[in-house]
């Protein structure tokens, strides 16, 4: 519903007032906005993983060939993303040090 400017906009002005700005993204273009935006302002990506259960059939048979490309937190975490999953039973992943 908004532009990536918008949306980085937005992002750092909650971050620059001690907000954790919040994005709900469906779908690949949705996901890859929301994604920039956050690598812009730096700010914690937030990741759902109990639904890659709960949406298993239902992708299975509208992305079938395609759902390996679904719930790719192992990728975001290679690209050095910070992950948060669950909003509703916060964790951060740390590193020590």
């Amino acid at each position: 519903m908004l532009s990536p400017r918008e949306l980085v906009s937005l992002l750092r002005r909650a971050s620059s007032h001690g907000i954790e700005p919040a994005v709900h993204a469906i779908g690949d273009r949705a996901n890859e906005m929301a994604l920039n935006a956050f690598e812009t302002v730096r700010v914690t990506v937030g990741i759902q993983p109990t639904h890659a259960v709960d949406d298993r059939d239902v992708a299975d048979r509208h992305w079938a060939g395609r759902t390996h490309r679904a719930y790719a937190f192992a990728d975001l975490l290679a690209a050095g993303a910070v992950l948060e999953l669950g909003s509703d039973a916060p964790w951060r992943r740390s590193t020590p040090g």
